[in-house]
């Protein structure tokens, strides 16, 4: 899915037109962003939108930030003032391709702890 049909799905969720929802989203200088600018933005004519936009969409559609943020192909702003090694960085990837791969963390089976045995918890496994 795209960021647009993302914003297409959330919208027509909300029950807002695009007009409607365009005059909800503020540019930095306080006037709202043209319908135009969102059809485009729906249809992918143009890039996903600056974080501001972002957040201010999510709020609106009342969708995680974090979900835009990835079908815009983008950390979010505090991700990048984070400092971190290359290895870090390298094992968090891993970790979150696996996640959104297989539904779950590496070696965690089924959304279970590893060891644990038929989805108990560990601390009741003796």
């Amino acid at each position: 899915m795209t960021f647009g049909e993302v914003i297409v799905a959330a919208r027509a969720q909300a029950n807002l037109s695009q007009r409607e929802l365009a005059a909800r989203i503020k540019n930095r200088d306080g006037k709202p962003i043209s319908s135009q600018y969102l059809n485009d933005v729906e249809r992918s004519r143009r890039n996903p939108p600056r974080p501001h936009l972002i957040e201010q969409l999510a709020a609106e559609l009342r969708i995680p930030p974090a979900v835009l943020y990835f079908h815009a192909g983008r950390l979010p702003p505090e991700a990048a003032v984070i400092a971190a090694s290359e290895q870090t960085i390298v094992k968090a990837y891993t970790v979150l391709l696996t996640i959104l791969r297989d539904g779950h963390e590496p070696g965690d089976r089924d959304g279970h702890e590893p060891g644990d045995r038929d989805g108990q918890e560990r601390a009741n496994v003796q």
